[in-house]
């Protein structure tokens, strides 16, 4: 069963690629397989994808690169590189998504000929497995085999990242959307229930790697841990940066973004749109409101039919390479830039899993524990995730002192697709240097109403959302944290000053006392006057100048 193999382009540098490796010498950045029980047991290629950091143009990309081979049973016994689990054991114990990780031979040897890189290497995958575990809460286990240099006995072509490898079942039209429909409605993804196409764009029996059966309640009764579910394999030749609190090194491929990319595809985030070959994310793959995407043309992900697009997928008849990544070759009409599911991986710089990103991995069948959750704060032992910040702990304050201890931590879930005017709750995208170098030093997402600290005044990022640097990004759902202090202050997020959490009496708002619930009170209630620590500005010459300082940064960045 042939399939085109999925290909990623370049950006601006290097991108997730799969398929061709470039005649320039480009590196691949991920190549993704799937075997699939064919008639009599018989193993068919599913697909295979690949990841070129590098800036190839579609052009130069020969034909004859996109080949497919023959890819095994991710069931069947490996080639003999396959070493004992030396990671993770199951904990039967466990609620959420756990991830068992069995290093092969190619990595345990490394702990006699290169301890150091052993060290380096297995810990950008625990880094990578605990982000998967930390936002997925589905309650399942998942055995991925990984290697350096090969997966599954098979060498990573020189011009790759990384590789993957699933096993997939067929399974009918009917029995996946079915399944399909009962996760959506269970996570309150009413636009997917009300928008899920009820006749198979194409063919009856779709494919679904191991790991999306389970997450679906689809999977045969098997023990968790007892097979592999799939294979990633991570270059030997590519130069890459593995410390998870440096991911952005010059002259290095962000090592945990590849290894997240691959597990994902593991998981089932891979399209293949058409020839008997369809999988869950082809659902998602939209060229109009209405229209699903039947070859691997440019087309957009959407949860609610195309009429929204949350971004653009890889246009794989105009640069090859897997259509179930984001766009990410030059010239590209709205690039998704630096994300782990980009079809281009570019170096130099950390590509982090975005929101938009896991709600493809909800949409597929898997529940999100927390969605905005992640948020670096500076505190006094370094930054810090803000869902993991507890009572009693200090923060860098900007205004009132070096430190304040935290009062006060609160969570509020949003069911965004529920809500009456969605626009009101859906979070603000922050780009790096958005307000200057370093500020911040990644991505951040603020709810709207959020203020930043700009010009020593307070400015809600809603007021500052200029299309480019600082975006509204449409979600399904989100999960919105914050930290309460002894008096509002304003705290460093990712390096970017932002206001603290300003109760004014309505804690009750984010989970500490019953009554109604608002995401964030009117700035009218919040007395800014009597308990703000800096002035609010919502209208001004004061604000024509921040959104002035923010349009500078844009084009210096833009310009780079």
């Amino acid at each position: 069963m042939p399939v085109e193999p999925r290909d990623e382009k370049p950006d601006r540098s290097p991108r997730y690629h799969h398929g061709p490796v470039s005649p320039d010498g480009g590196v691949l950045f991920d190549g993704s397989w799937g075997g699939c029980a064919g008639v009599g047991g018989e193993t068919t290629d599913f697909a295979a994808d690949y990841a070129l950091p590098g800036f190839a143009p579609a052009s130069a990309l020969p034909a004859s690169a996109f080949l497919t081979s023959a890819a095994p049973d991710a069931n069947a016994a490996s080639s003999g590189a396959m070493g004992p689990a030396t990671q993770a054991q199951v904990d039967p114990t466990s609620s959420g998504l756990v991830i068992v990780a069995d290093y092969d031979a190619s990595i345990t040897s490394l702990k006699n000929s290169s301890p150091m890189l052993y060290a380096e290497i297995t810990g950008a995958i625990t880094a990578a497995i605990d982000f998967y575990e930390a936002k997925i809460s589905t309650s399942m286990t998942v055995t991925i085999d990984f290697g350096y240099g090969e997966f599954n006995g098979m060498p990573i072509d020189p011009g790759d990242l990384g590789e993957s490898l699933a096993n997939y079942a067929p399974v009918s039209f009917d029995t996946l959307r079915a399944a399909l429909v009962i996760h959506a409605a269970s996570v309150g993804l009413d636009s997917v229930v009300e928008n899920l196409p009820t006749v198979s764009p194409d063919g009856d029996t779709w494919y679904v790697s191991d790991s999306e059966l389970e997450a679906l309640g689809l999977a045969q009764d098997i023990p968790p841990g007892t097979t592999v579910d799939g294979y990633v394999g991570l270059s030997d030749s590519a130069s890459f940066t593995y410390n998870p609190d440096d991911r952005a090194v010059s002259g290095h491929y962000d090592a945990i973004g590849v290894l997240e990319h691959e597990i994902s595809e593991d998981m089932g985030r891979v399209a293949n749109y058409g020839e008997d070959n369809f999988s869950p994310l082809d659902l998602f793959r939209y060229v109009s409101p209405g229209s699903i995407a039947t070859t691997g043309t440019a087309a957009y992900f959407s949860i609610d039919g195309g009429n929204s697009n949350l971004d653009q997928f890889n246009n794989n008849l105009k640069h090859g390479g897997d259509p179930g990544d984001w766009s990410s070759a030059p010239g590209d009409i709205n690039p998704v830039v630096d994300d782990s599911y980009d079809a281009f991986a570019s170096i130099g710089v950390a590509n982090l899993v975005s929101p938009t990103d896991l709600t493809v991995m909800e949409a597929l069948g898997y529940s999100l524990g927390c969605f905005v959750a992640g948020t670096r704060i500076a505190t006094a032992r370094g930054e810090v995730a803000i869902e993991v910040i507890g009572v009693g702990e200090l923060v860098r304050v900007l205004l009132g002192g070096d430190w304040a201890p935290v009062t006060w931590v609160g969570r509020r879930e949003v069911d965004c697709a529920r809500h009456p005017a969605p626009r009101k709750v859906w979070p603000v995208r922050v780009a790096v240097g958005a307000f200057g170098p370093g500020r911040p030093g990644t991505e951040l997402l603020l709810s709207p109403d959020h203020a930043v600290y700009v010009n020593e005044v307070l400015v809600p990022v809603k007021h500052l959302i200029n299309g480019g640097s600082i975006v509204q990004v449409p979600m399904a759902r989100v999960s919105y944290c914050h930290i309460e202090l002894p008096q509002h202050d304003v705290v460093l997020a990712h390096g970017l000053p932002a206001e603290s959490f300003l109760d004014v009496k309505h804690g009750m708002n984010y989970g500490r006392g019953d009554g109604p619930i608002w995401l964030y009170p009117d700035y009218a209630a919040r007395m800014w006057e009597a308990f703000g620590c800096a002035r609010l500005i919502v209208a001004g010459p004061e604000l024509v100048a921040a959104r002035a300082l923010v349009a500078g940064f844009s084009a210096r960045r833009d310009a780079a």
